[in-house]
C-alpha cells in the first residue's frame, strides 16, 4: 500500500496500546547546573515544554509575587486604568500595614494608573498594590482579594491562595512555581504589562527624573548589575525574610523563549535566583532544541469497522503537529509512541472525528499527546452504503467468468493486526527497514530553532 511514512513511524520501534489517558509529566532533562533555589520551573514558551523542574507544585509564601495577580485583576476590572489619575494622600500611606514601596515620594500628587502599576511591578510596592485595589473595588480590599482568588481558579491554579493585593506577613498567602507560571503567562501579551516588565527604570510622565525615577528590583535588567543578562525580556523579583527570594522572568535568544520561576531562593551574592536563571536558561539555549516530533496529518494507525455486508478499516491521522523541546543530541531510538485506540469502531464515522490518541515519549518521559482522527467518513451516505451492499451481494451470487482470477486477500498493514484491530505488531525487520529508508527524510523534517553548535549566549 502506498502509505505516507513519516518521521515518527520510521523512528519508533515500540507501539503499545494503552487503555485510558495518561497525565503529562514535566520533562527535567539532565544538566550540571545545580541551581540553589528550593523550587524551580523552566518552560519553553514556544513548545510549552517543561525542560526543568524542582518542587514545582510545592507551596511557598507568595510574597510580593501576588502583585502579578493584582495587575491582572486591576487591569481587567478598570476602564482606562492606564490614564486614570489617582491622588496619593499621606493618610493612605500612613495607614498601610505593609509600607514597602515608594509611594511616599508621591504624597500630595496625582499619578496615573500606569504609574501605579509601574511602581508595584518594578519595586514590589505593596502600597501601590493596595491603592490599585481600592480604586478597583471602591475601597473594599476583601472584595478585591476575592477577585484575585476567582481569577486564580479560572486560570487553573491548584496551590495558590491570596489574602492581600501585596505582600502578606500572615503566612497565609501561598503559591507554587507551576501556579505562578500560569499567572505570569496570563499577563503576558497585555501590551501594558509587557512594556512595564521590559523596563529597567521608569519615570512618571511629567515628573523630575532625578527625584522620581523608579528602578526595577530585577537586577538582570540593570546593565550595571553583576547579574545583568541581556536576553532577559522582563521579570519580577521579590524578597522578604518570610518568603526569601522569589523570582519570575522571561528570556529570548535566537527566537527561543523561556519562562523561569523560582521560589524560596537564597539571598547571597553567589547563590540567588538571578544566578539560577542565568545558568539554567544558558544551558537550555545551548543544549536543547525545538523538534517537530509529529508532523500534522501523520498516518499513525488504522482501526477496523464492520458492516452487515462487509468490513474494512479507517486510517487514523494526527490531528495536529507535535513540536517539543528535546536535547540537541537526541537519539531517534529514544522516541516511542503509545497508542490509545479502540479495536473496532461503530459506524457512522465522520472525517476528522476523534477516535483515539497517541502519547509521545522521549525515553521514559511523556512529552506530548496528539489526537488521532478519521481520515474519511464511512457509513454516512445512504447511497454509498447501499452501493457497497449491492456490490458485495453481487460478488457472492455471480459465478466467476471463465479465466477470471481471484485477487489474493489483502494482508494486514504494519499498523493492523491479523484480527483487524488497531495494533503495533510491527516486526523488528519492518521497523528497521522503515527507519533506514527514511533517514534522509528525518533529517530534513526535523525543525530546530537552535542547535548545540550555535554561539553561546554572551555572559
Amino acid at each position: 500500500m502506498n502509505k505516507k511514512v513519516t518521521f515518527l513511524l520510521s523512528l519508533l520501534l515500540i507501539f503499545t496500546i494503552l487503555v485510558g489517558a495518561l497525565a503529562l509529566p514535566a520533562s527535567s532533562y539532565e544538566n550540571n547546573v545545580n541551581p540553589t533555589s528550593s523550587a524551580i520551573l523552566l518552560v519553553n514558551l514556544d513548545t510549552d515544554t517543561v525542560v526543568y523542574e524542582r518542587n514545582a507544585d510545592t507551596t511557598w509564601y507568595a510574597g510580593n509575587l501576588s502583585e502579578l495577580m493584582t495587575f491582572i485583576v486591576a487591569y481587567q476590572n478598570n476602564s482606562d486604568l492606564e490614564n486614570r489619575k489617582v491622588s496619593v494622600t499621606r493618610d493612605f500611606v500612613d495607614q498601610l500595614d505593609s509600607p514597602d514601596g515608594c509611594l511616599d515620594r508621591f504624597v500630595g500628587r496625582a499619578i496615573t494608573g500606569r504609574d501605579l502599576l509601574a511602581v508595584m511591578l518594578l519595586t514590589s510596592g505593596s502600597d501601590a498594590a493596595y491603592l490599585l485595589a481600592q480604586q478597583t473595588t471602591n475601597g473594599d480590599i476583601d472584595a478585591f482579594v476575592d477577585l484575585m482568588n476567582q481569577k486564580a481558579k479560572e486560570l487553573g491554579c491548584r496551590y495558590t491562595t491570596f489574602t492581600s493585593p501585596g505582600a502578606d506577613t500572615s503566612r497565609s498567602q501561598m503559591t507554587s512555581c507551576s501556579d505562578m507560571a500560569l499567572i505570569y503567562r496570563s499577563a503576558m501579551g497585555i501590551e501594558l504589562f509587557d512594556d512595564l516588565m521590559a523596563s529597567a527604570e521608569y519615570v512618571p510622565d511629567g515628573f523630575d527624573e532625578d527625584k522620581f525615577t523608579v528602578t526595577a528590583q530585577n537586577s538582570m535588567m540593570i546593565e550595571s548589575s553583576p547579574y545583568y543578562f541581556r536576553y532577559v525580556t522582563g521579570g519580577k523579583y521579590a524578597y522578604s525574610t518570610l518568603s526569601a527570594s522569589n523570582f519570575v522572568c522571561t528570556t529570548v535568544y535566537r527566537n527561543q523563549s523561556y519562562l523561569f520561576v523560582a521560589l524560596k531562593g537564597k539571598h547571597s551574592a553567589e547563590q540567588n535566583p538571578f544566578v539560577d536563571a542565568k545558568r539554567l536558561t544558558t544551558w537550555a539555549y545551548l543544549h536543547l532544541t525545538n523538534q517537530r516530533v509529529v508532523p500534522v496529518d501523520t498516518l499513525m494507525a488504522s482501526v477496523k469497522y464492520k458492516m452487515p455486508w462487509g468490513k474494512g478499516s479507517i486510517e487514523l491521522y494526527a490531528a495536529n503537529a507535535a513540536v517539543r523541546t528535546v536535547p540537541s543530541d537526541y537519539d531517534t531510538a529514544d522516541f516511542t509512541v503509545k497508542l490509545d485506540v479502540p479495536k473496532t469502531v461503530s459506524l457512522p464515522v465522520f472525517e476528522g472525528q476523534n477516535i483515539g490518541s497517541a502519547g509521545i515519549y522521549y525515553g521514559k518521559e511523556k512529552i506530548d499527546e496528539v489526537a488521532l482522527v478519521a481520515s474519511r467518513s464511512k457509513g454516512v451516505s445512504m447511497i454509498t452504503d447501499v452501493r457497497g451492499f449491492l456490490k458485495g451481494a453481487y460478488s457472492r451470487l455471480m459465478p466467476l467468468d471463465p479465466g477470471e482470477e481471484v485477487e489474493p486477500t489483502a494482508q494486514p498493514t504494519a499498523s493492523e493486526s491479523s484480527d483487524g484491530s488497531a495494533s503495533s505488531a510491527t516486526s523488528a525487520t519492518t521497523a528497521t527497514s522503515a527507519t533506514s529508508a527514511t533517514a534522509a527524510t528525518t533529517a530534513s523534517s526535523a525543525t530546530a530553532a537552535t542547535s548545540a553548535s550555535s554561539a553561546e549566549p554572551s555572559e
